[in-house]
């Protein structure tokens, strides 16, 4: 089962582009706004809404680093420990050689895409 735990701080909020899911890894981008994280740079945090079906961009509140966030899975198999990476759809997926490694699986455990995991946030950096 998947669980969140915000370490000593509320959630933070900023404005957002419109499509962004809930329990995805966002950076902001060159234009201040939320933007799903690319496979190969830091998080800022995790989205706690979701944006979708929504014509104007609005603030999402998003778990900061250092929290444990509930996060979407890629397709691939990911467990308990692993260290984990941003795939190319803002999920959660398993780090590989010379990926930005953003966290730590410390609960559930996936074996498809679009299951909910719990991940310590930390921009760990390139492995």
């Amino acid at each position: 089962m998947a669980f969140e735990h915000k370490m000593g701080q509320d959630a933070w909020s900023f404005d957002a582009t419109t499509g962004l899911r809930r329990y995805r890894f966002v950076s902001i981008n060159s234009t201040g706004k939320l933007a799903y994280a690319t496979a190969a740079s830091h998080i800022d945090g995790v989205t706690m809404e979701s944006s979708t079906g929504s014509t104007t961009p609005r603030a999402l509140p998003i778990y900061p680093m250092g929290s444990i966030a509930m996060v979407e899975a890629e397709a691939s198999t990911q467990a308990l420990s692993n260290m984990v990476a941003v795939s190319t759809a803002g999920r959660c997926a398993v780090t590989t050689a010379g990926a930005y490694t953003v966290g730590k699986i410390v609960g559930g455990s996936s074996g498809a895409a679009n299951r909910v995991l719990s991940v310590r946030l930390d921009n760990i950096g390139t492995t």
